[in-house]
């Protein structure tokens, strides 16, 4: 059985994205923490690969926001 491809959505002032990954990996999921940017455009420069949801079988979004959402990162996924 293949394992579930898990998409950990990580933008500007959100945390735990690694400690969800973590989570996912240890149940056996195959995860990847992908910014927000990736999606938008549908290219990640930095592992230069074309990013769509569609390549996923979970959407994680992470909880808790650091700096107590000053930087609005919790605004900015409510929008998406």
């Amino acid at each position: 059985m293949a394992k579930p491809k898990v998409c950990v959505l990580r933008s500007d002032g959100t945390n735990c994205d690694r400690e969800t990954k973590f989570a996912f990996e240890k149940v056996g999921a195959e995860a990847s923490i992908v910014h927000l940017n990736s999606l938008i455009t549908g290219h990640d420069p930095v592992l230069e690969r074309d990013e769509n949801l569609n390549h996923y079988d979970i959407l994680a979004i992470p909880g808790g926001f650091s700096y107590g959402d000053y930087l609005a990162s919790g605004r900015v996924l409510k929008n998406i």
